[in-house]
């Protein structure tokens, strides 16, 4: 500087020197857990803006890969879960379109299943289920009636009516 200039020549000069005070509060040994938000836009806003800005684009982007990894990982569970019963494509999609999680797509499924295999299944099981009134009746009941309609004895009427029941 011009100060030190001057005095590597040996001339002596008075300065004065007049110090100007930041006009600007000053926090004296501040602490990061101090800091806040409205002390950073008061205090120096251009920062604050570039930490904002920047800190919505990486929160939007990290936010936006995790909700569409969460989204493929659900869509491919259901459509798993979709292969293990038979005919369930369009009630996948479904889920898929309505936002249904794996759980509640799983007890779609079952429930259309059951539903099937209700409507499909016999009214009536059993060895007499082609003849209702047969199976009301024991083979007993069935020979008594048989006996008292042709006569004879109770052996014979058994071996007739399960003669009848047999199927050949």
């Amino acid at each position: 500087t011009s100060a030190s200039a001057l005095k590597d020549k040996g001339d002596n000069i008075d300065l004065d020197v007049e110090i100007i005070e930041n006009k600007k509060k000053e926090v004296d040994n501040m602490e990061l857990t101090d800091l806040t938000l409205e002390m950073l836009k008061t205090e120096r806003s251009d920062l604050a803006e570039v930490l904002l800005k920047e800190g919505k684009e990486s929160g939007a982007k990290e936010s936006l890969d995790a909700g569409v990894k969460q989204e493929r990982e659900r869509a491919l569970a259901i459509l798993k879960e979709a292969k293990g019963f038979e005919g369930m494509g369009d009630l996948a999609n479904e889920a898929i379109e309505k936002g249904d999680s794996v759980e509640v797509a799983v007890g779609k499924f079952k429930d259309k299943r059951l539903a099937e295999l209700e409507k499909n299944a016999p009214s009536n099981l059993g060895p007499n289920a082609d003849d209702p009134e047969k199976g009301t009746k024991s083979h007993l009941d069935r020979a008594k009636v048989y006996q008292a309609e042709h006569g004879g004895n109770m052996t014979e009427a058994l071996k007739a009516t399960a003669e009848k029941t047999v199927k050949k």
